[in-house]
């Protein structure tokens, strides 16, 4: 079965796989388990930075928020990762960064709340308790795409904030 969504040559995949600094795991070979970990390690290395703050399912029944470092007012601030939290069945559960560094969530009833935070997820759990969807709700860059005067980007590593296309340094 061939896949259909329009891929580069064969070749050429590969050579990306180099350029990228990526490797597939070989065929046939006692070492197959050993190669699919340091490929899967490979990977997760790169997107580690991405990952940060992500809220995924640690159970069927509950989620966790993934440790890492973000932007807290031009700070950069790092998170140890949560403890399980079992959300409530049958409803929307919202999830946000506060601005002392520990998480919280309330149901979508609620709202958001009202003092500043960072919004992270919306999990939807179903009457039996069971986690049917999570839909992240982090921005990696805000700006009003219909004022096209208007631009914001946050450099995180470099501590630099661009507004109007001015560099204003924090």
């Amino acid at each position: 079965m061939a896949q259909t969504q329009g891929y580069p040559a064969v070749a050429d995949i590969l050579t990306y796989f180099g350029v990228q600094g990526t490797e597939e795991v070989t065929e046939n070979n006692a070492d197959f388990l050993t190669e699919y970990r340091q490929m899967m390690w490979r990977l997760m290395n790169r997107v580690e930075g991405a990952a940060a703050l992500s809220v995924y399912a640690d159970t069927t029944t509950t989620f966790r928020v993934q440790a890492g470092d973000y932007l807290w007012s031009g700070t950069r601030t790092t998170y140890a990762g949560s403890a399980q939290v079992n959300p409530t069945d049958d409803d929307i559960t919202y999830v946000w960064m506060q601005g002392d560094n520990t998480i919280d969530s309330g149901i979508d009833g609620d709202g958001w709340p009202a003092e500043d935070h960072i919004r992270l997820a919306e999990v939807t759990v179903n009457a039996s308790g069971t986690i049917t969807d999570i839909t992240d709700k982090r921005l990696v860059i805000e700006g009003n795409p219909n004022d096209a005067t208007y631009a914001d980007i946050v450099c995180v590593d470099n501590a630099v904030v661009c507004v109007d296309n001015e560099v204003v340094t924090i």
